[in-house]
């Protein structure tokens, strides 16, 4: 095989987002898919907490979840 037909899989963070000019800080409220599943891109990930709401992120691309950051 040549070296064209190899790909190797690329790694997508999922970075708490700044949702606000005053936000430090969220909290992981919920995954939403487990450590290991597949998940595709726009499919609820995890819901987010701040001092003023919650906020549901969405992949932002296809592939496997792998948890960094436990709930809480």
């Amino acid at each position: 095989m040549s070296a064209e037909s190899f790909t190797t899989p690329t790694n997508t963070p999922v970075l708490m987002p700044k949702l606000g000019q005053a936000m430090t800080e969220g909290t992981v409220l919920q995954w939403h898919r487990r450590d290991g599943e597949r998940v595709e891109q726009g499919q609820l990930l995890l819901t987010i907490e701040t001092d003023k709401a919650t906020f549901d992120i969405e992949a932002p691309a296809s592939g496997v979840v792998h948890i960094l950051v436990p709930e809480g």
